[in-house]
């Protein structure tokens, strides 16, 4: 396969992932054209070696998936990391009910006291999606070690009790979410979703996918 690979040829819709547990998170952007330009290089669409990836980990595999690339955050963060930011390695949730959302590979960890989610997905959009994409608001730029980001909103939810910070990373981005149950946001030691979210996106952005371009795997 040569040159780059368009990402993306019609309008789609850009989805979060959901998962169910005791409550039903269904996060939902509108439809948006990606950006003019954007594209999936051919070393972030490796639809054999995800084929193997998925197999081997026991994730469903759709070839019509954008997402073709062999990572998956559940299995790729490692359990210390996760024990060291206050949760059970054990306890997180992919995708939904198990079977990846097209374009997502996602993980959810949660806390009791207080209530709170964290999620960390990796998918096939780019920084540059999340841009043009009207449903998020409130951008700043975030640097995440060596990793430019941004910190958005979405309309949706209220500000205090939900933040998104996204990084570039292949295929296309990686993205955590924290999320409380109370439109306050409570979170542990007076905390905030976006002090948070930054948080957690540095301790796994050691174990994240090279940004699309550079890295092993995307020589």
């Amino acid at each position: 396969m040569g040159g780059a690979r368009a990402s993306v040829i019609v309008m789609r819709r850009f989805r979060l992932p959901s998962v169910l547990s005791a409550i039903i998170f269904v996060l939902v952007a509108g439809c948006v054209e990606p950006a003019a330009g954007t594209e999936q290089s051919d070393a972030a669409y490796q639809p054999e070696a995800s084929r193997a990836y998925s197999e081997q980990h026991g994730i469903p595999y759709y070839g019509t998936d954008p997402y073709q690339y062999p990572y998956h955050p559940c299995v790729e963060i490692p359990p210390d990391v996760i024990e060291s930011l206050g949760h059970d390695p054990a306890s997180g949730e992919r995708d939904t009910l198990g079977r990846p959302n097209e374009g997502w590979r996602s993980c959810m960890w949660f806390s009791s006291d207080p209530w709170y989610s964290v999620s960390l997905s990796l998918t096939s959009y780019t920084l540059e999606d999340l841009l043009n994409n009207p449903e998020y608001h409130g951008f700043e730029e975030v640097l995440i070690r060596e990793r430019l980001g941004l910190r958005a909103y979405n309309l949706r939810d209220s500000a205090a009790g939900r933040c998104y910070v996204a990084v570039p990373a292949s295929p296309g981005m990686a993205m955590v979410r924290v999320g409380t149950g109370s439109p306050l946001g409570d979170l542990p030691d007076g905390g905030t979703a976006c002090g948070m979210a930054i948080r957690y996106i540095e301790a796994f952005e050691p174990f994240l996918p090279a940004m699309p371009g550079e890295g092993a795997n995307d020589e």
